[in-house]
Order: structure tokens, then C-alpha cells, then sequence
């Protein structure tokens, strides 16, 4: 036999996972058997949580249906030793789980998916051993809990309603469970076991804890998990019931207040943005609604005819005080739009977490967009189709004449996106990799809006890249609002451009500002009609970009091109520039494969360098040192200025209109720090600092 060594264990204080199983009559000896994979996660703040601490488990269990009524019970993994269960706390109870999480190597060699035996040496039914399969690596996505912020303050005498994220692909055959346990890991509130009525299916999505159920001022640990039932076995021991599956766990704190009476107070809108009767307000600007204490996960909203409903896309924020309504599209130009918060014409959707409603027909306002504008990007022909696909980069630097070396920062990526189409939102995207074995990558909802999916992985050089994310066929896996799970296959095959070098980079180290300056390169060979090529310079401080190609102005670079030409007054004395040249391999294009999208896919190859004008520099004036996504959706920036001046930040959709978002003071040492909410964008764009 094999011998098991487990090779990594980090105790991570998430404790045992304890599902639990229903048999209608239990007349045997054993009530419920299962063999379980799963993964443990720690929920600190909105948002999906990550993988930094979160590690595979492997546990085996045997329910009994009284004390003793199993004298031995053990499970066996494919090819390996027999692992006895043991007693817990609850004498009904036999289970062994691994001590600590493993990684997944560590995960597939101890405990290999495969047929698993569970023997159990009964009082009164005999020896039993039941074979249960476990096969398919097909865990879960990641439990979330949706109203996250409003865990730290549970009224304990009112009905709390606890939602989650969606159960990806969960079916009726799938199951939920949902616990929050005391301080001495006492059961307080859970939800039915599997198979018995009332159990949570793989459809579910919130529960509600009645009131009076939670004792008051304590905290409490509340686990939600899901599980992907892969073996249900209800014959093979008549009267007891055999689960294997994959499961997903997210544990979260849960803190009740002193309760002791019913809040009968109705909620109030304190606020809303844009402002009521503002004007001019940016087709792109989302609607934002803030209440004066926590809400209820619903709505119910009158827009004026001039808008579609179904167009918007519905957020509450983590501590549910604020609602953020984002257009699918842009709002129209030129025109007033109006709200009016639960009219009395539809169900009376908000309400405080106590179910007191929102006064019906008193919250209402306006406001007026801007008209539109003549900015030559701005077409007028989006036809409201999303996309996708895959990319494979790699990416130079060059600092000499001499050939490019790749980037040490980030010399390899691969990036997979979906972004919904406006007549039909994605829910949910995943990304199968080609291969034997090849994961499932989960696309993460972009600032939770649910417009935008991506995945961005780094790799330490190309061949790294290429033995994780192979050349070969990929296959897109959406869920959307309406219609069914869709999918399409990507093709990522063929070689990668060549490098692209910067030939006359010397010259391109002392550029005359007052001259026409032609930028050199090798070229793109072996290019097709769809490959493309890309240049761009980015201000040091400011952020301005000049690109090529470029519609806007317009000013084309074909593929072929070896040269472009920087016109003369474009570029500042006495500054160096970042610029970027990158060749792009497309590979597969379609328009059809999945409705409304465009799936592409390509290789590229970027190099970085700098470009320096000669003569005498104007000043220093603000610069962004360092931005970043933080966990909540905030964006966080760093900003160099003087101390003791003031700085306005500006945000466009379009490098055209400029709307300020909130005036900084520079303090000693001149470095601002800053975070802006995704509802004072709402849409993909630019920032810029200016100097007041």
C-alpha cells in the first residue's frame, strides 16, 4: 500500500466543517456518511474574498443516530492507507479532517480524487462499506456575503435577512448550508440538513434569521458554504444517505446589538448624486442614493420616460446606506431625468433591515445632462454589443541602442476579460484553460458593478506564461440576466510578433521640442491584415497621452509602418517621456459565437523606453507616484505635489469634459494620499491633477 506524508499543514483558525444530512427515517445505525474537498475562506470586508490565506481541507464523516451505535469507522483515499474517524465533541458525530490547509499539489497527492471506501463496523446493521466517487475538481465559486457591512450591528430582535453571492452553475442537486455558531462553537442558528425539507438548494441566495434567534451583544461566527454534490448515494446503506462533493466555505464575524425592543422608525434618503436640479451632469455619471441607516438589499425605482429601467445596473454599498444605479450605456443628451424612490404603483422595495418601509411618493428629483458634445471620438454608433477573449504579453524595456531585455517588473501576462453587452448584463465569467488539468479561472466583477470581468495573471518570463496559459484553445463561460449559460471557444495559437526595437533611440534621448521628430523602428514582419501596431508617449506628471493610431484626430499608423512622425510643438522642453511601442498578433475573432459579444483573441509584444526633449523645463508640477484597486473598489492614489498647495482631481470618460471630483491640500512633505469611491466615477476613464 501507499503510505500518505502530508506535506504542508498552516492552521488558519477556521475550525471543522460540519454539514450535516437528513434521512427521513433513521432506523439504522448510521443516519448519513460523506467524503468532502473544499476550501476555507475569511470574509473581512465587502467583496469576494482572497486566496491569500485560503487552502484546500480534506475531511471525512460518519453521522450516527445514537451514541456508540458505531464502533469503528474509517475512509480509505484511492490507492493509499485506511484513515480512521474519530469521535468529536458531539458522541453522534465521527469525522477526520485535515489539521491545517493544504495546497493543491499537496491536496491531489495525499488525498487524489478517485473512488474513496468508507467502512463502518455498526452495532446492529454489521459491517458496511460503501465506495464513493470523487472526481472532477468541480468546486464552487467563492461564497460572498452581499450585505457584508451590515454584520457588524444585527439587531437581535428584529429578522435579520443574510444574503450571498450566487452559486454558480448550483442546481437543485447542489446544496447550501448556512451556521453561526457562539463562542463556544454552540449552533445558534442553522439552516435545514441535506434532504430534509426546507434545505437550502444551489439556487439559493439569502436566509433569514428570525428574530430572537441570536442572543444580544455577542459575536458570532456565521459560515456559509457551498457544495457541489458530486455522489449522492441513498441505496447502497438503506437508511442512511452517502454525499461526496467539492465544497466552497466562507466564515464572517457576526455582532448583535443590545436589541431589547422593535425599531419601528421608517428610513430617510439623506442624499442623492447628482444633485437635485443639477445641470450639465456627464451622460456617463451614475445615480447615487444614501440613506441614513442600514437598508434592505431591495429597491424600487420610477425613472422618466427618457430612460430605460432595465438599463441600469443596481449596487448597494458593503454597509447598505448607499445605492449606486450605473447606466448600461449613456444617459441622453440634453435631457432632464427623474426619479421617484418606492411609488406607491409598485411593491415598497425599500426598507430598513427592521422592514420599515420608505415613506411612498415623497422621494423624488431631477436632473439635467449635459448636451452633447463635438468630440470627434464620440462616433454616435455604438451598437451596444460587450466583448471578450483572451491575451498573452510580453513585455521589454529598452534603455540602449541595444536589443530590448524583457521588463523585470512584469515581463509576462495573461489577461481574460468579458464585458457585458448593454441589452444583457453578465452575472458571472469563468475561463477554461486548455489542457489536461487545466483550471477553471474564476473572472473577477470589476468594482462590483457588473459590467466588466477580468483575470490578470503575472509570470516570471515567457516560458513561464507558456507552460501555465499554453497556445491552444480556450474556452468562455458566461452566465447573463437573461437566457441561458453561454460559452464560446477562443483560439490562442500561432507565434508571438517580434520584439519591437526602437531604432534611432539615441536620437530619441535629445528631441528638439520646436522640430518635427521621426521615431524609428524594426517593423512588424510577417504581419496580416488583422495584426496591428501601437504607439504611445504618456507626460511624466500630467498623464497627457499622444497615440498612434489615433480616429480622434484622426491619425493612422498602419501595420506596416516602420516610422511615425511627432509633430513639431507637441512635446515640452526639458522633459522625458514614457513612451510604448507594441505589436499585436490577433488570432481569432468572432462576432457571432456568443450573442451581442465580440471574442478576440491575440499575442502581443511591448517595449517600453523614454523620450527626452532638450532646452528648459517649464517646472515640476503634480504627478501621480502610485495608484492601486483596493479590496472595498475604492481607487486609491498617491500624489506628488507642494506642500502647502492645493490640487483639484479631474475625472473624463472621454479626455474631453473634465468634472472635478474633490479639491487636496498637500501636507508636509508634499505627498497626498487619497481614496475615490466608485460612485463618483461609475465608468472607465481618466484622472488628472491640476494645480490651483
Amino acid at each position: 500500500m501507499k503510505t500518505r506524508t502530508v506535506k504542508r499543514a498552516i492552521k488558519i483558525g477556521l475550525g471543522a466543517l460540519a454539514i450535516g444530512f437528513y434521512v427521513a427515517a433513521q432506523a439504522a445505525d448510521v443516519s448519513e456518511f460523506s467524503v468532502l474537498k473544499g476550501k476555507k475562506y475569511s470574509q473581512s470586508e465587502a467583496g469576494t474574498p482572497g486566496d491569500d490565506f485560503a487552502f484546500y481541507w480534506w475531511s471525512a464523516s460518519v453521522r450516527l443516530t445514537t451514541a456508540n451505535a458505531v464502533t469503528e469507522a474509517t475512509a480509505t483515499p484511492p490507492g493509499l492507507d485506511a484513515i480512521p474517524l474519530f469521535e468529536q465533541a458531539d458522541p453522534k458525530w465521527l469525522q477526520f479532517e485535515t489539521i491545517g490547509g493544504l495546497t493543491m499539489p499537496d491536496m491531489n497527492a495525499n488525498f487524489p480524487n478517485g473512488s474513496y471506501l468508507v467502512a463502518m463496523t455498526t452495532a446492529h446493521d454489521g459491517n458496511r462499506n460503501v465506495t464513493l466517487s470523487l472526481t472532477g475538481d468541480s468546486y464552487p465559486n467563492t461564497p460572498t456575503f452581499l450585505n457584508f457591512g451590515m454584520l457588524e450591528s444585527v439587531n437581535p430582535s428584529a429578522a435579520f435577512t443574510l444574503s450571498w453571492s450566487a452559486f454558480t452553475s448550483g442546481t437543485a442537486n447542489d446544496y447550501i448550508r448556512v451556521q453561526a455558531l457562539d463562542g463556544d462553537e454552540n449552533e445558534v442558528f442553522g439552516t435545514p440538513a441535506f434532504g430534509a425539507v426546507g434545505a437550502l438548494s444551489g439556487s439559493a441566495a439569502s436566509v433569514v434569521i428570525p428574530a430572537g434567534t441570536l442572543p444580544p451583544e455577542n459575536s458570532y461566527r456565521v459560515i456559509l458554504t457551498f457544495i457541489k454534490v458530486i455522489t449522492r448515494d441513498p441505496t447502497s446503506y438503506a437508511g442512511a444517505i452517502g454525499l461526496a462533493g467539492y465544497y466552497k466555505s466562507t466564515e464572517a464575524s457576526l455582532t448583535t446589538t443590545v436589541g431589547g425592543g422593535t425599531d419601528t422608525t421608517p428610513p430617510q434618503l439623506v442624499s442623492s448624486y447628482p444633485t437635485n436640479n443639477a445641470s450639465g451632469v456627464a451622460a456617463s455619471s451614475p445615480v447615487v442614493f444614501t440613506f441614513n441607516e442600514t437598508m434592505a438589499p431591495d429597491y424600487s425605482i420610477t425613472w422618466s420616460a427618457n430612460v430605460s429601467a432595465a438599463q441600469f445596473l443596481y449596487n448597494w454599498s458593503g454597509d447598505g446606506h448607499t445605492l449606486t444605479c450605473v447606466y448600461q450605456g449613456s444617459l441622453p443628451a440634453a435631457a432632464t431625468i427623474t426619479w421617484l424612490l418606492t411609488p406607491s404603483a409598485q411593491p415598497l422595495n425599500f426598507a430598513d433591515v427592521a422592514g420599515n418601509p420608505l415613506p411612498a411618493n415623497t422621494c423624488t428629483g431631477s436632473f439635467t445632462t449635459a448636451a452633447a458634445t463635438n468630440n470627434p471620438c464620440d462616433q454616435g454608433n455604438d451598437d451596444g454589443r460587450g466583448g471578450g477573449g483572451v491575451n498573452k504579453q510580453l513585455t521589454y524595456v529598452q534603455t540602449s541602442a541595444a536589443s530590448p531585455t524583457p521588463d523585470p517588473t512584469s515581463p509576462a501576462t495573461f489577461l481574460s476579460s468579458a464585458t457585458s453587452p448593454t441589452n444583457n448584463l453578465i452575472t458571472s465569467a469563468r475561463l477554461q484553460v486548455p489542457g489536461a488539468g487545466g483550471p477553471l479561472l474564476t473572472l473577477t466583477n470589476f468594482l462590483g458593478l457588473g459590467r466588466s470581468f477580468m483575470t490578470m495573471e503575472e509570470y516570471a518570463s515567457q516560458t513561464a506564461l507558456d507552460a501555465a496559459r499554453p497556445n491552444n484553445t480556450y474556452n468562455l463561460q458566461l452566465t447573463r440576466t437573461t437566457g441561458g449559460p453561454v460559452s464560446a471557444n477562443v483560439s490562442l495559437v500561432g507565434s508571438y510578433p517580434p520584439t519591437p526595437q526602437i531604432l534611432n533611440y539615441a536620437a530619441a534621448q535629445a528631441i528638439d521640442p520646436g522640430a518635427n521628430f521621426v521615431l524609428q523602428w524594426n517593423g512588424f514582419t510577417n504581419a496580416t491584415a488583422n495584426d496591428s501596431v501601437g504607439f504611445s508617449i504618456v507626460h511624466p506628471t500630467t498623464f497627457w497621452v499622444w497615440t498612434a493610431p489615433d480616429p480622434c484626430v484622426p491619425r493612422p499608423l498602419a501595420n506596416t509602418a516602420t516610422s511615425v512622425t511627432i509633430p513639431a510643438g507637441t512635446l515640452q522642453p526639458g522633459t522625458t517621456y514614457a513612451g510604448s511601442l507594441a505589436y499585436t498578433r490577433f488570432t481569432d475573432s468572432s462576432s457571432n459565437a456568443i450573442p451581442d459579444m465580440i471574442l478576440l483573441a491575440m499575442l502581443q509584444k511591448e517595449v517600453n523606453f523614454t523620450l527626452k526633449t532638450t532646452g528648459n523645463s517649464s517646472g515640476e508640477g503634480p504627478r501621480f507616484i502610485s495608484w492601486q484597486l483596493l479590496s472595498n473598489g475604492n481607487l486609491e492614489f498617491k500624489l506628488q505635489g507642494t506642500p502647502g498647495k492645493s490640487y483639484q482631481i479631474e475625472f473624463s470618460d472621454d479626455l474631453v469634459a473634465w468634472a472635478e471630483t474633490v479639491t487636496l491640500l498637500a501636507p508636509l512633505g508634499g505627498v497626498i494620499t487619497h481614496e475615490i469611491s466608485p460612485e463618483t466615477y461609475g465608468s472607465p476613464g481618466f484622472f488628472r491633477a491640476r494645480e490651483l
